[in-house]
């Protein structure tokens, strides 16, 4: 185990269900204090711990529907783009705290075990496979590491190169 979150505090929201449970299993594997918020107070207190401040990481979570849309999505665009928005925006006025900030753009992440994907769903992604959360815990990880303080005020896309790939319609 990685000695670098070993009693550090971890914030997460949402962290009772799909991606964010899957991000505070990671923190927690690595000895990391993960205190969730989140509407499901009895899940979020199955799956994790308690926090302290100082400086630090905030790593937002924001979709690849900022990029791009499918029709009737203009409010779920529109929130997940200001979340882009604010992310650079608190990046600026945070760093002289010695605070980064960034987000993370998941695309297609399976957090349905039970869930049957068709192999055109898997061969939509240039990584041949629908994501996972334990993918974006990676890049949680990673954003988070107290040495890692060079990426500020990005938006990381992680969805396997979807957003990329021109997909055409058969």
């Amino acid at each position: 185990m990685e000695e670098k979150f070993k009693g550090k505090s971890i914030v997460i929201t949402g962290g009772a269900n799909g991606i964010g449970e899957g991000i505070a299993l990671a923190f927690g594997k690595l000895g990391a204090i993960v205190f969730i918020a989140d509407m499901n107070e009895q899940k979020g207190n199955i799956v994790v711990n308690k926090i302290e401040k100082n400086g630090g990481r905030i790593i937002n979570m924001a979709s690849t529907r900022a990029i791009m849309s499918e029709p009737n999505s203009e409010a779920y665009a529109a929130s997940k783009g200001g979340i882009v928005s604010i992310t650079h925006s608190l990046a600026a006025s945070l760093q002289p705290n010695g605070i980064t900030v960034n987000c993370i753009s998941p695309g297609w992440i399976q957090v349905d075990q039970s869930e049957e994907l068709k192999e055109t769903d898997h061969l939509q992604h240039w990584s041949n496979r629908v994501g996972k959360p334990e993918d974006i815990a990676k890049a949680c990880i990673y954003l988070a590491d107290p040495e890692n303080n060079f990426i500020n005020g990005q938006n990381i896309i992680i969805d396997g190169g979807m957003t990329r790939k021109m997909i055409y319609e058969e």
